[in-house]
């Protein structure tokens, strides 16, 4: 089934063109087999290589969200976020959580990267939340971390727990992703150096990483690390409508919703294969699924289903550990969002 020969080639591919040092690919079947392949040799020993994912957790949160829905433990799609959190300013009354699932607003508060590291967490938190919003939610498309962090925020508020112990309880635990933490660095020697100016197992996105570092809190938006095989078990159980070795994560119905809904490209708030249409057009166009999920990260990891084709994968990349300056950071990720599209096409079906 395999074209192991492609595969391993996809993969020298990448480190020819100095995308990476270090890449694993892992591919699950509705059938439970998995098979990994890596830029270091053996895929079956590299499995378990722990990854920093960057924004593959806002997909996790959204599945997080959705779980805690079908538990009756959430909120809806259509819930106001205002009457969860103290929000104040324009548009606010109007912002709903579907529109932070598909990121539709734009807030008047921007991404605390700098600012975070000076006046801390807490004070950007009341800053966004009291900033009103730039426009009527829904107008706009407008992709960031912002949203996710607001819907982090929204769970915790409603559910008094921290966002990684409803992450813990709902979707690692059931799901036995034993190498997905916050602080991978327990794992020593199988963690992944993500930044090349960052000690491996450091997070790489400043705001993410500061969270953790005054208390140990996860952002909606990143901070997450993981492994080829725990993404998979994720993949597995969407692949066969939220079951999981015999157990139901997610109802069959919200599965079968997640491509659907009312803004194009982003489902009910997991990104589908459609906005990855170009990249698909021109290296595997036969390959394209519109009932497919996927998510990207900035770090260079991906996590894709494509559920009519019966398989799902994820890559997972040390993108950021080449220093490059900004002009060519955005000519070589178009190369390393070639590769991830070219992953189906080594497929024989």
């Amino acid at each position: 089934m395999f074209s192991f020969k492609s595969m391993e080639a996809l993969l020298q591919e990448g480190i020819r063109r100095r995308l990476f040092n270090n890449a694993v690919i892992g591919v699950v079947f509705k059938s439970g087999t998995r098979t990994f392949f890596s830029s270091q040799g053996d895929g079956e020993q590299q499995k378990d290589k722990v990854f920093d994912i960057a924004s593959v957790t806002k997909f996790l949160i959204a599945l997080l969200h959705y779980v805690l829905q079908s538990k009756g433990l959430g909120v809806t799609n259509q819930t106001k976020v205002s009457t969860i959190l103290p929000m104040s300013g324009d548009y606010v009354d109007d912002l709903s959580v579907e529109h932070l699932l598909c990121f539709r607003t734009l807030f008047n508060k921007g991404y605390p990267a700098k600012e975070a590291m000076q006046n801390g967490l807490a004070a950007f938190r009341k800053d966004l939340l009291r900033g009103g919003l730039k426009v009527r939610p829904g107008d706009i498309f407008s992709y960031g971390n912002l949203h996710t962090i607001v819907l982090g925020w929204l769970l915790e508020s409603l559910t008094r727990e921290s966002l990684y112990g409803l992450f813990d309880k709902h979707l690692k635990n059931p799901l036995q992703m034993s190498r997905t933490v916050q602080d991978p660095t327990v794992f020593g020697g199988d963690v992944v150096q993500s930044h090349f100016d960052l000690q491996a197992g450091t997070i790489h996105d400043p705001a993410a990483r500061l969270a953790h570092v005054e208390n140990g809190s996860l952002l909606g938006s990143a901070g997450l690390f993981s492994s080829a095989d725990d993404l998979l078990s994720v993949l597995e159980m969407l692949l066969l409508n939220g079951v999981f070795q015999g157990a139901q994560i997610l109802p069959g119905e919200f599965v079968q919703s997640f491509p659907n809904g009312k803004y194009s490209g982003f489902g009910n708030g997991l990104p589908i294969w459609s906005t990855f249409r170009s990249n698909l057009e021109a290296n595997c166009p036969r390959h394209h699924d519109g009932s497919g999920l996927f998510k990207l990260g900035h770090t260079g990891c991906i996590v894709a289903t494509l559920p009519s084709h019966g398989f799902a994968f994820t890559m997972l990349t040390d993108f950021l550990v080449i220093p490059r300056s900004p002009e060519e950071e955005k000519a070589q990720r178009s190369i390393l969002n070639h590769l991830f599209a070219s992953v189906p096409g080594t497929l024989r079906y």
